[in-house]
């Protein structure tokens, strides 16, 4: 009975070691999908900043360029303001200078063959 008792204890050990061993094993693969998923977390994380940091400056980017646009815009309508302003200086001063000339000559006679 003893030798029995011995064989059993024996499977019994031999059975518990082979099932730490699966454990072990089971942990081990369980381990390396964490590290494996940890890798990929990271990475989703750098080109997540990645992203980000192409969208923010874009976003900058194209900021920039309407303040720029703005800018040249305004002064072109500046511009334009001081071109017409000088226009309209010019013509008011043709026609005070006309009025002047008009007055200080002589009535302007047509001769009759013109007529």
């Amino acid at each position: 009975m003893a030798e029995v008792v011995g064989a059993t204890e024996a499977r019994n050990q031999t059975r518990f070691a082979e099932m730490l061993g699966e454990m072990r094993t089971g942990f081990a693969e369980i381990r390396g999908e964490v590290k494996e998923n940890n890798t990929l977390l990271l990475e989703e994380k750098a080109g997540r900043r990645v992203t980000n940091s192409l969208v923010i400056g874009s976003a900058l980017t194209i900021a920039a360029l309407v303040v720029a646009i703005f800018a040249l815009g305004a002064q072109w309508f500046n511009n334009g303001l001081v071109v017409r302003d000088a226009a309209h200086d010019a013509a008011k001063e043709a026609v005070e200078q006309y009025r002047r000339n008009v007055e200080t000559t002589a009535p302007l006679v047509i001769p009759p063959q013109a007529r």
